[in-house]
């Protein structure tokens, strides 16, 4: 595909987004769901086990929701380069659900820290896309979902997680720009999702050591 090319389709793409329509390079298959769910699988296993090892044991149903959903989306944003109105929706109603049953059978609070997470992700994501034009819409609405449910294990591990999602983002854009110059976009889910396995495995290991 010629540059000339893929900068037409990039202005009817945004013409259509202009109008209230999500349009990614194709429209979503039978495939594509049953390959987003391995990886949802594969991705939400992986978080659990980095769980299971580093972080104490209430943490686990919000890891593997963690990685799920990133897997699932990750996969999804890679094939279309869009990541759905609906679906972060889907994904932050399961994810308020569980952090509200969650706190439940917690004696700290979870809820306030996930909060914030969310919020300062949100804006973070907000001003750079405003500033760069590096993040979509899509990343935009995601990037609390994963903030929150890092931010009740901690903070800190929240802030690691937004650290590793732009320190691959960059090696990825870096790679692509090296093997491919005509490519355009780099999907940012894919990248979200391995930042989150890392995060849990890397803040476990801090908290241990630090005892934070």
């Amino acid at each position: 595909m010629s540059v000339q090319t893929a900068d037409v389709q990039e202005t009817a793409a945004a013409a259509d987004s202009s109008h209230g329509k999500e349009e990614g390079l194709r429209s979503l298959t039978g495939r594509d769901w049953l390959v987003s769910t391995a990886w949802g699988i594969f991705s939400g296993l992986a978080a659990g086990a980095a769980s299971v090892v580093f972080l104490p044991v209430e943490d686990l149903a919000l890891m593997v929701l963690l990685g799920a959903g990133l897997g699932v989306l990750g996969y999804l944003d890679h094939v279309t380069q869009l990541i759905r109105n609906r679906h972060n929706l889907i994904f932050g109603a399961i994810t308020a659900v569980l952090l509200l049953a969650t706190q439940t059978f917690m004696d700290e609070q979870i809820l306030l820290p996930a909060l914030v997470c969310a919020a300062l992700t949100f804006g973070f994501f907000l001003v750079l896309t405003m500033l760069t034009g590096y993040a979509g819409g899509g990343d935009i609405k995601l990037s609390p979902i994963p903030a929150a449910l890092l931010g009740a294990v901690s903070p800190i591990a929240a802030m690691l997680w937004l650290l590793f999602t732009f320190v691959f983002c960059v090696g990825g854009t870096i790679y692509f720009r090296v093997t491919d110059p005509n490519r355009r976009h780099t999907a940012m889910g894919p990248y979200m999702a391995a930042a989150a396995v890392l995060t849990i495995v890397v803040y476990g290991i801090l908290a241990a050591q630090l005892g934070i």
